[in-house]
């Protein structure tokens, strides 16, 4: 099983010029040093983030990583910060709790908001838009019923 920290770097990666947000929840410390130098130039990083007001300005990226402490992951402040980030702010969005013990009712309230834990470290959870709905076969109107009144009066 792989460290939190490790687990989270490998998730974010080197990738090209993508621009991460990091959120620091309230009474944790900055982004890991190792992320600092992974992600030179393109980090913007915010600390103390309690609620949808520290996240005014932000433009959006194509990551964010929101650090936080797992008890206030249960507050509505930091459940609509995980939601806006998702909705508006991030493509990709990990959720790393600091510590890394998370109990069945914080994992099914990521869940219900659509995270997904990451394989190999179950505390580091992932919303991946890319990944969230998956194109299906069926899913098309050539496999619909009756594609033969396709032509004809619609409601």
């Amino acid at each position: 099983m792989k460290t939190l920290d490790d687990a989270l770097l490998q998730r974010l990666g080197p990738a090209g010029g993508e621009r991460v947000i990091w959120l620091v929840g309230p009474g944790l410390p900055g982004p890991l040093q190792a992320a600092q130098g992974l992600l030179s130039g393109r980090l913007e990083s915010r600390t103390n983030v309690a609620g949808l007001a520290d996240l005014e300005g932000l433009a959006a990226a194509d990551c964010a990583v929101l650090q936080v402490a797992p008890a206030a992951l249960l507050t509505p402040g930091i459940t609509h910060v995980l939601a806006r980030l998702r909705d508006q702010l991030a493509r990709r969005v990990l959720v790393d709790p600091r510590p890394a013990d998370i109990d069945e009712r914080i994992r099914t309230g990521l869940r219900s908001l659509g995270y997904q834990p990451v394989t190999g470290c179950p505390a580091l959870h992932e919303y991946d838009i890319g990944h969230y709905n998956p194109e299906r076969e069926w899913n098309n109107a050539e496999d619909w019923a009756h594609p033969e009144n396709f032509s004809r009066y619609r409601w």
